[in-house]
């Protein structure tokens, strides 16, 4: 019987997980989602990391500018962080600790928010962009962000480059699909992202001349 209660308990728990993890809520709160102005937006999350300056000095090497979505709990002394505002780039809200679950619970989720906004506000006046770890979602959550009159930014291609070891040709497909497309591409802070990041910045080039 136990059993029984605890398979369902997961179960539910399960779908409730994969049912916030897709912008359901896009529907309900499209007020609250980003709606870039530039064909293609570059987003970066789950900084800083080692890789960070590489990433700044190829976007400086092709002029572009990026959402770098920060993680408070990877903060050490702030001079990434400041060398991001300095050359140009927008700072955004990742959540202060990288969750690798759905808390379900709206609070769980707006108090890691908390916690990194007024770490974050030590190097910027005001963090009005927030993504959730994974991009989780809730209707707590949204009417949160409308409160305090923040925006939610999804993405519309994620790449794989969180997976150790991708290979390269499966993120050069997923590039090639967003150039085509354009909209918000979501990359990440590691090895892999800074030989990418190259690859999508040379297309986009390529793309608009």
């Amino acid at each position: 019987m136990l059993v029984n209660i605890v398979t369902i308990i997961l179960i539910l728990y399960l779908i409730v997980n994969l049912f916030s993890f897709f912008p359901y809520t896009r529907y309900f709160y499209e007020d609250i989602f980003h709606k870039p102005k530039e064909k293609y937006l570059i987003t970066i999350d789950d900084g800083p990391t080692k890789y960070t300056e590489e990433m700044l000095d190829l976007l400086d090497e092709y002029n572009r500018k990026a959402i770098f979505f920060v993680n408070g709990e990877k903060i050490s002394d702030g001079k990434v962080i400041n060398k991001i505002i300095k050359r140009g780039h927008t700072i955004g809200n990742h959540s202060y600790k990288h969750y690798f679950f759905n808390p379900i619970i709206s609070s769980v989720i707006i108090n890691n928010l908390k916690i990194n906004e007024s770490k974050l506000l030590n190097f910027v006046e005001k963090v009005d962009l927030v993504r959730t770890p994974h991009g989780y979602q809730t209707p707590g959550l949204m009417k949160y962000l409308k409160k305090n009159d923040k925006k939610f930014v999804y993405w519309d291609r994620i790449l794989f480059d969180f997976i150790p070891f991708i290979p390269f040709f499966i993120l050069k497909k997923q590039v090639d699909k967003f150039v085509n497309n354009g909209g918000t591409i979501c990359l990440h802070s590691n090895k892999s992202s800074v030989k990418i990041l190259k690859y999508l910045l040379k297309r986009i080039g390529e793309n608009y001349e």
